[in-house]
């Protein structure tokens, strides 16, 4: 019984390589996504800026 869940791992296993191998080329959607994200990434880094302009402001006075 061990040897075949062992085997039935190493299968799952196998076919989990086969399919991360065989995406290389990102699709227009995952490219999307990824613009998406850098987008997003770019939006709070702005927004932590200008908090911290804020915070500094208030610190003066």
């Amino acid at each position: 019984m061990k040897l075949l869940s062992g085997l039935k791992m190493c299968g799952a296993l196998a076919l989990f390589a086969l399919a991360l191998t065989a995406c290389e080329k990102p699709g227009p959607a995952e490219e999307a996504g990824k613009n998406f994200d850098q987008a997003v990434d770019k939006a709070g880094d702005k927004i932590d800026d200008a908090a911290d302009k804020v915070k500094d402001k208030v610190n003066e006075k």
